[in-house]
């Protein structure tokens, strides 16, 4: 298997060296955005449009990209901080939506960073500028 991510195109190959599919999943790039991690089996990605707070996690298959997942950060932050009923600090501030936007609201002032493992398990880090 061979990946071209500048022009949105995977090939399978045989063990021949004979290519069996070419597969363009440039309609994933324009709706979902660009890949911005990718699993250290090579088989899971992480697509997210410059700016926007909602990240798309695909699997490669034989044939096509299957989507897996759209994660929507803010409500993922709202909702670890629902379950894990935290009182303290940071957290505590997180719990309204008023502080979660003033917080994460300007993408100048926030990076997002991607790690994904072979099992689509995602880590995302936030880090405030």
């Amino acid at each position: 298997m061979a990946i071209n991510v500048s022009e949105s195109k995977y090939y399978f190959y045989t063990e021949k060296g004979i290519l069996q599919f070419r597969v363009d999943f440039s309609d994933i790039t324009k709706a979902k955005g660009n890949i911005v991690s990718v699993s250290p089996d090579g088989l899971n990605f992480v697509f997210q449009i410059p700016g926007e707070k909602i990240v798309d996690i695909f699997k490669l298959a034989y044939n096509k990209m299957l989507h897996i997942k759209t994660i929507h950060i803010d409500k993922s932050i709202n909702q670890f901080v629902k379950d894990k009923n935290m009182e303290n600090g940071e957290y505590k501030k997180l719990r309204s939506k008023k502080n979660l936007h003033w917080l994460y609201g300007s993408t100048g002032n926030i990076q997002y960073s991607f790690k994904i493992n072979n099992y689509c398990d995602i880590c995302i880090q936030i880090k405030l500028q």
